[in-house]
């Protein structure tokens, strides 16, 4: 379970916690920066983004992903993956592209996340 200081959300499911993040794209589709806390993210191959987490979730409930381009661009993102449920810190897999291509963003576009998990295995 995530162990850290976190605010309060409403919400049906059970201990609820989101977690937020920017990753901003550098030269070759290379991560440059992300901003946001409890993670890190990292170009695993041509389009492909990997968020791993710092704590451990037993659930992701959803992912809602923004592309921020600073040119007028067709890129997408789309959550292709995950794997949550571990003892030390999950991931979420990221992929974007063109035209149903694998491809990386241009340098300075900003791919925006929100992640909502469940922070417990009690049910509801």
């Amino acid at each position: 379970m995530g162990n850290r200081n976190l605010h309060r959300v409403e919400s049906y499911t059970r201990k609820h916690t989101m977690l937020v993040g920017s990753i901003t794209i550098g030269a070759a589709g290379v991560v440059s920066s992300v901003s946001g806390y409890g993670y890190s993210a990292a170009r695993t191959a041509a389009g492909l983004y990997t968020i791993t987490l710092e704590d451990a979730y037993p659930e992701l409930v959803s992912c809602q992903l923004t592309m921020q381009a600073t040119v007028a661009s067709d890129i997408v993102g789309q959550v292709v993956g995950s794997s949550i449920d571990t003892a030390s810190g999950g991931t979420v897999d990221i992929r974007t592209h063109a035209a149903g291509v694998d491809a990386d963003p241009d340098a300075t576009d900003v791919i925006h996340f929100v992640l909502h998990m469940k922070n417990t295995s009690v049910a509801r």
